[in-house]
């Protein structure tokens, strides 16, 4: 069972979030302040061909890149970078701000881990693992 509480920013919604809204609030955290001419990069899986797609969308698009996340997420894997691009290019060099610390906790080892860690993500992805604050 981890250490983590709720008085150190952890919380539990108590009642489940509906999947649009939930993707919308994570897609705002992830976009911060939202500059002009900034990007938001996905990722899916193909279903046409082995490899990634790649797709851009303008930060300060919220309902479009939700209304193309959820089409895509309907028929394969879709992933969301956190990083806001100065151009249409998924490289380091891209890479223009980040607003949000984003964690992928892949079991309970991962989230014993991050007690330690500081900052503290302001998402956290926990598969397999106890949530955190419980």
């Amino acid at each position: 069972m981890s250490n983590l509480s709720p008085s150190r920013g952890a919380q539990r919604a108590a009642e489940p979030i509906p999947q649009r809204l939930a993707l919308r609030l994570q897609l705002v955290a992830i976009a911060g302040p939202r500059p002009a001419e900034t990007f938001l990069e996905v990722r899916y899986k193909r279903t046409d061909g082995p490899g990634m797609g790649q797709i851009f969308h303008r930060a300060d698009r919220p309902d479009s890149l939700l209304d193309t996340i959820i089409g895509l997420g309907q028929r394969t894997d879709v992933y969301v970078g956190a990083a806001h691009r100065t151009h249409r290019h998924g490289g380091r060099d891209a890479i223009g701000a980040v607003h949000c610390l984003w964690a992928d906790l892949d079991g309970p080892e991962a989230v014993e881990r991050l007690a330690g860690f500081f900052p503290w993500p302001a998402l956290a992805d926990v598969d397999g693992a106890q949530p955190l604050g419980s």
